[in-house]
């Protein structure tokens, strides 16, 4: 796993580790899953979210809230 691919392919992330992985809100991790833009699967009350599919909208968006985050600093 790298700045630009912080998810193990091969997983499956709660929102509360996609949230802190990305700085993102609990919000928008659900609407990634909900608009189909990362899959997203229900396991009994939770939902977990592909880290290939993760890693992909972070390629997508030209760099993952990571590495702005690492920079910031």
């Amino acid at each position: 796993m790298t700045a630009a691919a912080p998810f193990a392919p091969d997983r499956w992330y709660s929102a509360q580790q996609v949230q802190e992985t990305l700085s993102l809100s609990r919000s928008t991790v659900e609407r990634l899953g909900v608009e189909g833009k990362v899959a997203a699967i229900k396991i009994g009350r939770s939902v977990r979210y592909s880290g290939d599919d993760l890693n992909h909208q972070c390629q997508s968006l030209g760099s993952c809230a990571t590495e702005k985050k690492s920079s910031q600093r």
